[in-house]
């Protein structure tokens, strides 16, 4: 039996969901990118999705099935590049992994460059701070507050307990504030909507 030509869709579809590959260590060769001639390298997942039809029978239907070679019809691949050091993501693309026996190319679904990357990263962190309790109104917070509110949530809290009117002030005088500003009003006593 010959073996099945090597290219991304054979090695997509050969991966495990339940393992991280990483790639090795290349020098970036992209002339355009800030990263050129730096060491970048690749870390793959793939996923599966769940077969919607996966033992659905019609009544009475009695079959026999022989399966001889199964590729996930939902299989999808995480393809991360870092470049630089350690954590410093380049680029993200999501994949599909065709189910045509004759591919040899996965289909790019999203790429997400450098600063797009970064922000699905914070907004992944971000998600194990986020109650689920969230009341009645949506709260718009941008990237750059996230962050800084991330990287040290305690300091934040100490200037608040310190000085809370200059917080308040802050947002009360900020125009892309207005969002938090109509919350407070709705919160003061005697408000009817």
């Amino acid at each position: 039996m010959p073996l099945e030509p090597q290219n991304e869709v054979t090695w997509a579809r050969n991966r495990s969901p339940d393992r991280t590959y990483f790639h090795r260590t290349f020098e970036l060769d992209i002339r355009a990118s800030q990263d050129f001639g730096h060491p970048a390298r690749f870390i793959v997942k793939v996923f599966d999705e769940p077969d919607d039809t996966a033992g659905v029978l019609s009544e009475g239907l009695e079959y026999l099935e022989e399966v001889v070679h199964t590729t996930p019809g939902g299989r999808k691949q995480v393809k991360i590049q870092i470049a630089r050091e350690a954590g410093l993501v380049r680029e993200i693309q999501i994949q599909r992994v065709p189910t045509n026996g004759d591919a040899t190319k996965l289909e790019t679904l999203l790429t997400l460059g450098r600063d797009a990357a970064g922000r699905l990263i914070d907004l992944v962190q971000t998600l194990q701070y986020i109650p689920l309790e969230g009341g009645e109104h949506t709260v718009r917070l941008d990237d750059q507050t996230i962050r800084d509110f991330f990287a040290d949530p305690e300091g934040m809290a100490r200037a608040y307990q310190r000085r809370p009117e200059t917080f308040r002030n802050l947002i009360e005088n900020d125009p892309s504030a207005e969002d938090l500003v109509a919350i407070a009003h709705r919160r003061e006593p005697g408000f009817r909507s």
